[in-house]
């Protein structure tokens, strides 16, 4: 059955045929953290070693799948994740004598021992796995479609080496690659890792992009994608409201299956729509286990309290809500010790104080189980309404809906006819698709001139390169946001201490999201509208209807003052700056600027400070010989 699940997976395989040494399948499995009681196994085959370390309440891991004839394993199996469309793969293995108690990963060996490669698309849920045919001398990795679970992969003439942890393919090197400057660039013009990119910061290791496979055989490596971006099998409507009930069914399913297998499920309660349905609609699904909130509640930084919007949610849901104390541990107050946590850089680990009493608060015997309401941004789409639609309306000639749809638009954005008419009427017809239709981000005045123009990062702010979903600008934009989600999940710290469970990122529930009508979708003045017109009845009408909320900002400007002898050391020994990178005195500037409560680009410093706190630790004291001469 499924359960709560931690475990970091990884393997090495000869693509030569010859033995893997089973030394460095141990010293992959010994450089994987997770931070609950855990235990360590490995398994070492002909050309193939896979390693697991799981949390101890998880099942056996490795898995193998013996023949019945001689006994000798056939298929063995390393798996990171969970399946939530248990009861249709039954249905359909049933035929193959799949027992009903079998685990999720002894699930995923059955389809592949019936559908073979094409398992992975069969599976609903989060997952990465590794799994050897013995039979076929194949390797078979696959990442689930969004890509909530990570997956690396190392590929060289002689092997193939794949992970969950970064780190793990790290301590197969014989030495730390060099820094891949072109995710630098990506990281400081989108804030996070470019999704479709597959780069990480070291030159020569790769992320398996979300929805693909890799396949080894015959000494040779492919990686293919195996799930398109489309509706699905999602039904379209003739009203908007049969689309509500639809998307409230749905919503509702991917509340309860992540709710499964555990006997404590924690959720975050911020306040805001996101937190708040979950939690709402968790309270419906209670039966066996128990359901308990967390808010991150602020006494000094006041302007990102939400206490009061939460604990209204909490009363209406009967559910308990705990407290962690947000300035406790001002941002930035831990950053040089945090980002031994992350795989990679991330802005969350200037939050580590928060991060570690999450850890504390639900330390118990067990995998904790976390709800979050990341990925709801993109998937019913952001507060911060945009158009986006107006182009496809003037592509397919509908020129009497533009126009009122347009006149609806100008009234509510207050922009200049001209104005809106170029940004989302003609704009996105020419070109590649856009990410962010407004001004682009990258315009940080502390990034070094050259370096922006060298690597072109207005443009990395402003387009997309997700493959083409067969629809037009607004539909492909939606594809972006989804995917750029990815890099905004809670990695690092939280997720080596617990199983987080990310309800928006349901597969149906996201393919419903991109077939539904632009109506819904961009709705003037009623941002969200199919998550808010869902939640009728279910969320207290006062929190149902707000549409500002408050923000992390007040507390990040307090930190920036109160922890400046931090911020001053991660400057003092920046990596950018000795890079080229960022200016120095800018970025001082620019800290200065924002310790007195002014600063244009808040998201901006925080992602360029945990980048180069980041670079600090995982290169530490190598400068410019450790930079691949390609990207140099």
């Amino acid at each position: 059955m499924a359960g709560a699940t931690l475990r970091s997976v990884g393997g090495i395989h000869a693509l030569d045929g010859g033995p893997v040494e089973r030394r460095a399948v141990a010293r992959m499995n010994e450089a994987a953290r997770i931070l609950v009681s855990s235990r360590r196994s490995h398994w070492v085959g002909e050309s193939i070693g896979l390693a697991c370390t799981a949390a101890s309440a998880d099942a056996a891991c490795p898995t193998v799948a013996r023949s019945s004839s001689n006994g000798r394993a056939q298929c063995v199996l390393v798996f990171d994740g969970r399946i939530d469309n248990r009861r249709a793969l039954m249905a359909d293995l049933s035929v193959h004598g799949v027992d009903a108690s079998v685990d999720d990963a002894g699930l995923a060996l059955a389809a592949y021992r019936a559908w073979g490669d094409t398992c992975a698309s069969r599976l609903i849920g989060d997952f990465a796995f590794g799994l050897w045919d013995s039979g076929a001398r194949r390797l078979l990795c696959a990442r689930d479609p969004l890509g909530v679970q990570p997956l690396y992969v190392l590929v060289r003439d002689d092997r193939v080496c794949f992970a969950t942890q970064l780190g793990q393919l790290l301590a197969v090197c014989p030495e730390t690659p060099p820094l891949d400057l072109e995710y630098v660039a990506d990281r400081l013009a989108l804030g996070v890792d470019r999704p479709s990119s597959g780069r990480t910061p070291y030159r020569g290791l790769s992320r398996l992009e979300p929805g693909h496979r890799l396949i080894a055989e015959h000494g040779r490596v492919r990686i293919e994608r195996y799930w398109e971006w489309r509706a699905g099998g999602a039904r379209l409507h003739r009203n908007d409201e049969d689309h509500v009930d639809q998307f409230l069914d749905t919503f509702s399913d991917a509340v309860a299956s992540r709710m499964s297998g555990s006997d404590v499920v924690w959720s975050d309660l911020s306040g805001g729509l996101d937190s708040s349905s979950i939690v709402s609609v968790a309270a419906r699904h209670r039966g066996r286990p128990s359901l308990s909130a967390i808010t991150v509640v602020f006494g000094e930084s006041t302007l990102s309290d939400e206490r009061e919007w939460a604990s209204e949610v909490a009363r209406a849901s009967d559910v308990e809500r705990r407290d962690i104390e947000g300035d406790v541990h001002h941002p930035f107050s831990r950053l040089r010790d945090a980002v031994r946590y992350w795989d990679e850089p991330h802005s969350a680990a200037a939050f580590f104080g928060v991060h570690e009493q999450y850890g504390r608060l639900m330390a118990r015997p067990g995998v904790p189980v976390l709800l979050s309401g990341i990925g709801a941004e993109a998937v019913v789409l952001s507060k911060h309404q945009e158009p986006v639609h107006l182009a496809d309306l003037l592509r397919r000639g509908r020129l009497g809906q533009l126009g009122r749809e347009v006149d609806r638009w100008q009234r509510v954005l207050k922009m200049p006819l001209s104005n809106l008419l170029f940004r989302y009427c003609l704009r996105p017809l020419v070109g590649r698709p856009l990410i962010s239709y407004g001004h682009s981000p990258a315009g940080h005045d502390w990034i070094a001139g050259r370096f922006a123009d060298t690597w072109n990062l207005r443009d990395r702010a402003r387009y997309g390169n997700m493959p083409r979903a067969g629809r037009g600008p607004a539909d492909q934009w939606h594809v972006e946001r989804i995917a750029w989600i990815t890099g905004f999940l809670l990695r690092g710290y939280l997720e080596k201490a617990c199983d987080i469970r990310y309800p928006f990122l349901h597969r149906p529930l996201v393919e419903l999201a991109l077939a539904a009508p632009w109506s819904l979708k961009a709705a003037p003045g009623e941002p969200k509208a199919v998550l808010r017109r869902a939640m009728r009845s279910i969320l207290p009408e006062r929190v149902r209807c707000r549409t500002r909320n408050a923000s992390t900002g007040h507390a990040v400007y307090n930190g920036l003052r109160k922890e400046w002898p931090v911020l001053e050391q991660v400057v003092a020994s920046s990596v950018l700056v000795d890079l080229g990178v960022v200016d120095r005195h800018r970025l001082l500037n620019a800290l200065q600027l924002a310790r007195q409560g002014h600063a244009a680009h808040l998201g901006g410093l925080l992602s360029t400070l945990t980048l180069d706190a980041w670079l600090q630790h995982a290169f530490q004291g190598r400068r410019r010989p450790w930079v691949n001469a390609d990207t140099a």
